[in-house]
């Protein structure tokens, strides 16, 4: 370390300075974590925050159940709005339900129906 770094280093350590600058993604908010919409389930605003309501439209066209509590539209949500690329994205990333076998199995040929019809769209 060259010799005046070095005592930079250690006047900054004396003093409690890092000289880092302040942070500048401290005001951006993360996506989702606005106000929570009123009118949504519960399952949805806890899960999505302030994006429930999109994704709550998505769930209304498509309910059909994929697997613990999940429906097709949480799927397309994840794949559309969230970059989900796979089968293993939405089962194991996204949702957790591939993380047991016997639900994996059961949610595998609905999880591909979904992305077979996003790829042909």
């Amino acid at each position: 370390m060259a010799a005046w770094r070095r005592t930079r280093w250690i006047e900054r350590s004396r003093t409690g300075t890092s000289g880092a600058r302040r942070c500048r993604t401290r005001r951006i908010p993360l996506v989702g974590a606005g106000p929570r919409p009123s009118g949504v389930p519960p399952r949805l605003a806890e899960r999505y925050g302030s994006e429930a309501e999109a994704v709550q439209e998505l769930v209304k066209r498509h309910p059909e159940e994929v697997g613990l509590g999940f429906t097709e539209g949480d799927l397309l949500w994840s794949v559309l709005h969230e970059g989900a690329l796979d089968e293993g994205d939405l089962l194991d990333r996204r949702t957790r339900i591939g993380l047991v076998g016997r639900d994996r199995d059961r949610a595998l040929p609905a999880t591909r129906e979904v992305l077979e019809r996003l790829s042909r769209a």
